[in-house]
């Protein structure tokens, strides 16, 4: 069992009722409670070593006959995502009980939530997929306003999306756990259409690679394993114990191979939009022709219409190549396949002029997408 020791929890004592002196008892009984993780692997011994309790908790556990005027020692599993508060100590005098006592994991990042604004994707709203490995949606969560709170403790992988990813040569335990992972989530737009994806990084990416992410995991049972074990690449000097239900673990690429490991417990997560760009943007106009009267600071409408071949979401700026003929908006948000834009021209040139003029769409690198050709007759 991979159990790490670090700090000291103290545990309350209950006094006796008053009253006439009892014989001190010579054992007692307590209750072992788990708060913030529903199973985990733990360990309860005394000062010479005997062991009263070695397993898994699942929740609580009573455990009776233990001697008085003694002090026991709970070793906990380090579990990943979950900061290790160490060892826990408790005992009682000859006349004297214990109270239950709650063994606390608390998150060093939540394993059972994606949550938080996604970067890039501020002012979207649409529907975020979690889809396994092989593609299959088992998931969503509403975006609004590029926010998202998708609690994972409302979602389990059907059974036929379970596969076991682990050969028996990395493990610790005899039995290989069934999981589903997932290291994306796809977005869609209102309409339905995917517009990117959305990977869930480190805060500090300065510290690592900068291609490294979260990759979160559903196990079927709880779980320990090193060393390379299918899709899994893990530093064997570091065992990966997962709990059952949800997980999560830090992968980067090391050169060769995609490493994964437990994330820091300094760390926080962001979630970071990554679009789908188009291979090639088209632009048209319905009606290709704008006229203006000379001096009248007259605005023009042209139906202006967007295609895709791929998909793309972001924005492009609109310019012309005529001084003095501008088009607003001069940005257009693009977040679907097509799209018909209502443009308001206006002509504030210092001359009169019957010419074609071009209209382009620019990315924000500056890099011409796509030219639309039309008529100008200022007279």
């Amino acid at each position: 069992m991979n159990i790490s020791r670090v700090g000291f929890l103290s545990v309350g004592l209950v006094l006796s009722a008053c009253g006439e002196q009892q014989p001190a008892p010579t054992t007692f009984s307590t209750t072992l409670s788990l708060s913030g993780i529903d199973s985990a692997e733990i360990e309860v011994s005394d000062s010479t070593h005997h062991i009263y309790f070695s397993g898994f908790l699942n929740k609580t556990a009573t455990l009776n006959n233990l001697p008085a005027n003694e002090y026991f020692t709970i070793k906990r599993q380090k579990i990943n995502g979950y900061k290790n508060s160490g060892d826990q100590y408790f005992g009682a005098n000859l006349d004297r009980g214990v109270v239950n006592i709650v063994i606390q994991y608390d998150y060093a990042y939540n394993p059972y939530q994606v949550s938080g604004n996604i970067e890039g994707l501020e002012n979207f709203s649409g529907t975020l997929l979690i889809n396994d490995s092989s593609d299959l949606t088992f998931g969503k969560s509403n975006i609004i306003n590029g926010y998202v709170d998708l609690k994972l403790t409302n979602i389990a992988p059907p059974q036929a999306d379970l596969v076991n990813r682990f050969s028996d040569t990395c493990a610790e335990d005899t039995t290989s756990p069934l999981t589903a992972t997932f290291r994306s989530m796809r977005v869609l737009d209102i309409n339905g259409t995917l517009v990117g994806v959305v990977k869930e990084r480190l805060m500090d990416q300065s510290r690592f690679n900068p291609e490294s992410q979260v990759v979160r995991f559903y196990s079927d049972n709880a779980y320990s394993w090193y060393g390379y074990c299918n899709i899994f690449l893990v530093n064997s000097t570091n065992s990966i114990n997962a709990s059952k239900g949800w997980n999560a673990l830090f992968m980067q690429f090391n050169g060769s191979d995609y490493q994964f490991d437990i994330i820091p417990e300094d760390q926080k997560t962001k979630l970071v939009f990554i679009p789908l760009k188009a291979k090639k943007l088209s632009l048209w106009f319905d009606i290709p022709s704008i006229s203006f009267i000379y001096g009248s600071r007259d605005t023009k409408q042209l139906n202006a219409y967007t295609q895709y071949e791929g998909y793309y979401i972001g924005y492009v700026d609109l310019s012309t190549d005529i001084p003095g003929l501008n088009v607003s908006p001069s940005r257009i948000i693009l977040s679907g396949q097509n799209r018909n834009n209502k443009l308001n021209f206006t002509y504030t040139g210092d001359k009169k002029i019957s010419n074609i003029f071009h209209l382009y769409a620019k990315d924000d690198k500056g890099q011409v997408l796509s030219t639309v050709t039309g008529n100008l007759s200022v007279q």
